[in-house]
């Protein structure tokens, strides 16, 4: 029986080089172009840092958030 190679972090990995190879597409740079859209993201590794940043927050900082983002 082989081994599957959908682990959380294999899979992560497939899903970062496919949005990665995604970005680079002439296609999809036009279309974003035509519509407006920034098409300048953060990459996988930045964007799990800040998330973690962000869930790590103290009680206090997440209830100011919620008041100023009207929450």
């Amino acid at each position: 029986m082989r081994a599957r190679c959908w682990t959380h972090r294999g899979l992560l990995v497939i899903l970062r080089s496919a949005f990665a190879s995604a970005l680079k597409d002439p296609a999809l740079k036009a279309d974003a172009e035509k519509r407006g859209y920034d098409l300048e993201p953060l990459g996988g590794i930045a964007m799990e840092k800040l998330a973690k940043e962000v869930m790590s927050q103290s009680p206090a900082v997440i209830e100011r958030m919620k008041k100023v983002l009207g929450n």
